[in-house]
């Protein structure tokens, strides 16, 4: 057993992985983040599935479908699961942190 804490008294946006990449046929990554009041990440793309769990605070997820764009308004309590390839970014507009745990799973 590992047991995996998160230093929550950072200044600056915090992201720990919870576990190390593996390899053979399946590629998982777990870890939490906090995403600070007013920030915002760029886009990016994984090449797993990777749900997350929101446990606090607030967030708006936009994802790009081909020429479409989708948003998502998540609070705590809400999960959320962007396939893998899908282009994705999210907001922090509220004077809140918020706080994600996520999974990647990829083959």
């Amino acid at each position: 057993m590992k047991v995996f804490k998160n230093d929550r008294s950072v200044d600056a946006a915090v992201v720990e992985f919870f576990t190390p990449q593996t390899s053979g046929l399946k590629k998982v990554e777990m870890g939490s983040a906090v995403m600070k009041a007013h920030t915002e990440s760029g886009w990016g793309i994984h090449a797993g599935d990777e749900y997350s769990y929101i446990v606090s605070g607030e967030i708006t997820c936009y994802a790009k479908t081909g020429e479409q764009q989708e948003v998502y308004m998540v609070k705590a309590g809400d999960a959320i699961c962007t396939p893998a390839g899908q282009e994705h970014k999210s907001v922090n507009a509220s004077d809140d942190d918020c706080v994600v745990i996520w999974i990647e799973v990829a083959k």
